[in-house]
């Protein structure tokens, strides 16, 4: 079959790489792609969220397949559109997108769907929205404020007192620092522990969850500096057992299908549960609709049999197969322009790193000028290491970076550096 891959970041070229190992894909395309994934299919103009050019694409393009890479070509109801053509396509309808789309309709959801996850309440004035943060903090109950729509992972702010909680809000509601994104806000009971990426394959009533990742959101080693779209991944995750992942899916993944078919939109794509380990037991932070990035980087690899028949299976309410994962692990290191994800330089040449069988390099911000491969966005590579253990991977992922990236670039140096 002929696929279509919507999007042009790191994910998006993990999913073309692994598209083109899929004995049942005759072509591979991607609108827009990137430097990379333009060496691996067929790269169109134009946007992601563009509706009639996705429409356009399908059409010129023979395409049997499409599969949704980010989330706002999905809010915005790209997947609708492409069925209403007729062609199958792997990802949500706008009305099941909104888990992503608003965190205070994904909330609503949760507690419906009975799902574990903090006390929230959801805010478009400041003034009401300081009240309540005193009053939490008052209490002892520290929050978090987040921009109830997407904001590009950038949207979650961490207080660590009741005055920069307020400035939170401030920022959101008063300063329109998240443009619409933020004209809601959810203030959400913080909780603390270690994080957990859930990933499933969702047909609508069944699902097949894919190996646990873990990702690191923060700019700087040792979760240090703003929220960005993250900047690295591993998997296998050592402290969580196929057990608890089991455990994991059954508490959050299934209720939330239950939920959407309730409501009469059934969840077809891929289902991310942001979960938190917390000491007081598993909870939910967040849901996403699509694979996460830079988590896909480090899953993809590990994953063995046709990974595009799962996907249209899923699409077109097939029986899902078993998924099957190799032993080794996979270590996922982004490489971003320095400044990053404040103000940063486009147009700089980035360095070759060849990629080997334990080596993989997933193109991000990239752009090809006369030749030269030059970055375009904030997150530029995605260099990803495989080894029989993750000590392995992520030494062969480093080896790669270190001798090759100077002060114009930033990378975290402490992914998979498990204590």
């Amino acid at each position: 079959m002929n696929v279509l891959v919507l999007g042009g970041g790191g994910r998006e070229h993990a999913l073309v790489w692994r598209l083109r190992r899929s004995a049942s894909v005759k072509e591979v395309h991607a609108l827009p792609g990137n430097a990379g994934i333009a060496a691996e299919a067929t790269c169109w103009a134009g946007a992601a969220d563009d509706i009639p050019r996705v429409l356009q694409v399908c059409r010129e393009g023979r395409i049997n397949f499409v599969i949704a890479g980010p989330e706002r070509p999905l809010i915005a109801g790209v997947a609708d559109a492409v069925r209403d053509m007729g062609v199958p396509v792997y990802g949500p309808s706008k009305a099941c997108a909104q888990l992503e789309g608003s965190k205070a309709f994904a909330k609503s959801v949760m507690h419906a769907a009975g799902v574990p996850t903090g006390h929230y309440r959801d805010f478009t004035e400041f003034e009401p929205a300081v009240a309540y943060i005193s009053e939490e903090w008052r209490s002892g109950r520290h929050v978090v404020v987040k921009a109830s729509g997407e904001a590009m992972g950038k949207g979650v702010i961490v207080p660590t007192n009741e005055d920069e909680a307020i400035e939170a809000a401030r920022r959101a509601l008063v300063d329109g620092e998240f443009g619409e994104a933020g004209r809601t806000i959810v203030v959400e009971e913080k909780f603390s522990g270690r994080e957990l990426s859930v990933l499933a394959i969702c047909s609508g009533t069944e699902y097949r969850v894919l190996p646990p990742a873990r990702d690191y959101k923060k700019a700087n080693d040792g979760d240090d500096g703003p929220n960005t779209g993250g900047m690295g991944a591993f998997s296998p995750v050592p402290d969580v057992t196929d057990a608890q992942v089991a455990t994991c899916a059954e508490t959050f993944i299934a209720p939330i299908l239950r939920e959407m078919e309730r409501r009469g939109t059934p969840y077809v794509g891929t289902l991310y549960a942001g979960l938190m380990l917390s000491p007081f037991g598993t909870i939910a932070l967040e849901y996403n609709v699509r694979f996460g990035d830079p988590e896909t980087q480090a899953i993809l690899p590990r994953l063995a049999g046709d990974f595009c028949d799962l996907l249209y299976r899923a699409a077109t309410g097939a029986d899902l197969p078993d998924v099957t994962v190799a032993e080794e692990g996979a270590v996922a290191v982004v490489v971003a322009a320095s400044g990053y994800p404040g103000d940063y330089k486009k147009g700089i040449p980035v360095p070759q790193v060849h990629a080997d069988d334990a080596l993989l390099v997933f193109h991000a911000g990239t752009m090809l000028s006369d030749g030269q491969l030059l970055s375009s966005g904030g997150r530029v590579l995605n260099v990803v290491g495989i080894g029989p253990t993750l000590d392995a991977a992520r030494e062969r992922a480093y080896a790669a970076i270190d001798d090759r990236f100077n002060s114009e670039w930033h990378f975290r140096k402490d992914v998979a550096l498990i204590s």
